[in-house]
């Protein structure tokens, strides 16, 4: 059997897809990828998932569309943009036969998916109650999905890191750049956060990025001291040597780009720098023992092509905040991973907690208050605070995924979170059930989702 992946959207997008497209090749005996972009048909290529990549120009209103036969294989469409719309109805003309996948049009009109229909559904509303990360979206656009939930790439580095005490001198890659400009972490901090990791973790700091950030890389390299203590590859590598540099890190901080979730694939761990559009329940690192810093505005997240003349969605995560992330991730649960071994790692020169202490320098605020750690259940991603905090928004979440995660499989008994906080009252999810299921939404689907609103006694 034959089958094909149209995958018209970004690196990252490629990465999250991993799962589904690596289900499909073992379902397969020829497997075909379609890409608009060169990163992914390299990593494409790279991933051994497909037999053969193809690269068109979807803004071509007649991309050349000569691509073998799947007969009646799968045909998987990752991307509801109407230029991948239009390109899969093309594939879909020379293949009637194929049993079409994710999203598609049917008598004109847009048809999903269960899961991407529930997800759109609660987004339509409010993206802070978002219940699904996008990998488990397309995990679930395929009948009998694998039950393996874990990124794909070949490269296998020597175990997995972070999860016990770093080398002497660990190595953190920072990935400068991001594809919105909303969604990239200050210069300063950076700046910041290297020499903290420098001076207190005897840590070396590499710069990542692409060609567009080179300018970027050089100017965080000059406010840094010895040679030793960074290296700038900005702009220097393909994605071949991305992956064997993201191998060889203790540590990878960044936002959310194709870099990051290239390293959640490679099992190196993460501090995910999540603001502005950016929201860590939708495209979080996928995986268990990640950790989010994630911070909201009150009108956030936003669209990234939307204007913002107040550029309020800038409130960011804060230099405390991911230097606290770092330690938690390192010290973990080792217990003879002391204060002392936080402060300076070369055991010739080893300072007090007090010297490390004021290496640290004040903070002004609750260091973890914005952090979330990550885990996998058997339904996929699940995105938890480092504290607890009193969330309304976060526990609807909670509430959400098990009312989609039951909506989506009729044989899962969804659970009520354990958590002593008001989930709202049954007028906010009478009123909610309404504002995401309008009358033109699948009749059963909304009545299945008020089912389970019953069963957790959220409705009469």
């Amino acid at each position: 059997m034959k089958g094909l992946v149209l995958c018209l959207a970004k690196l990252g997008d490629f990465i999250q897809a991993t799962p589904l497209i690596r289900d499909l090749s073992l379902k397969t005996n020829e497997l075909y990828l379609v890409a608009a972009q060169n990163s992914v048909a390299e990593a494409a290529r790279l991933s051994g998932l497909v037999t053969e990549v193809f690269t068109i120009d979807p803004r071509n209103p007649e991309p050349n569309l000569t691509l073998p036969s799947i007969g009646s294989g799968p045909l998987c469409n990752l991307s509801m943009a109407p230029a991948a719309l239009s390109v899969l109805e093309k594939i879909r003309a020379q293949n009637l036969k194929a049993k079409v996948y994710g999203p598609r049009l049917h008598h004109g009109a847009l048809s999903l998916p269960i899961a991407q229909e529930v997800a759109l559904a609660v987004l339509r509303v409010n993206r802070r109650y978002s219940p699904f990360n996008l990998v488990d979206v397309w995990r679930s656009l395929t009948p009998k999905p694998s039950p393996e939930a874990k990124l794909y790439w070949p490269l296998t580095p020597k175990g997995v890191k972070g999860q016990e005490r770093p080398q002497e001198r660990p190595k953190v890659g920072f990935i400068l750049g991001a594809g919105n400009a909303r969604r990239r972490w200050p210069r300063e901090n950076y700046t910041a956060l290297g020499q903290k990791l420098m001076e207190i973790h005897n840590a070396q700091v590499v710069l990542l990025g692409d060609q567009k950030e080179r300018a970027l890389g050089k100017a965080v390299s000059l406010t840094f001291g010895s040679e030793t203590d960074f290296v700038n590859l900005v702009g220097q590598t393909n994605l071949a040597e991305l992956a064997a540099t993201l191998s060889e890190l203790d540590l990878l901080i960044g936002p959310d780009t194709g870099g990051l979730h290239l390293g959640a694939a490679i099992n190196v761990p993460i501090i995910g720098l999540y603001f502005g559009p950016a929201l860590a329940h939708e495209t979080g690192p996928y995986g268990p023992n990640h950790l989010v810093a994630q911070t909201l505005a009150p009108c956030g997240p936003c669209p990234e092509s939307r204007p913002c003349p107040e550029r309020v969605c800038l409130a960011i995560p804060t230099v405390d905040e991911v230097y606290a992330a770092v330690k938690r991730l390192w010290v973990k649960d080792n217990a003879d991973f002391d204060n002392e071994a936080l402060g300076i790692v070369n055991p010739d020169n080893r300072a007090s907690d007090k010297q490390a202490a004021d290496k640290e320098g004040p903070s002004n605020e609750d260091p973890g208050s914005n952090l979330y750690t990550t885990s996998l259940d058997a339904f996929g991603y699940k995105l938890s605070p480092m504290n607890p905090i009193n969330d309304p928004d976060l526990l609807k979440t909670e509430f959400l995924r098990e009312v989609a995660r039951a909506t989506v499989d009729p044989d899962y008994t969804p659970l009520r979170p354990e958590r002593d906080l008001d989930p709202g009252d049954k007028d906010f999810w009478r009123a909610l059930t309404e504002r995401i299921w309008p009358p033109s939404a699948p009749r059963k689907l909304k009545e299945r989702f008020i089912e389970v609103l019953g069963q957790l006694r959220l409705l009469p």
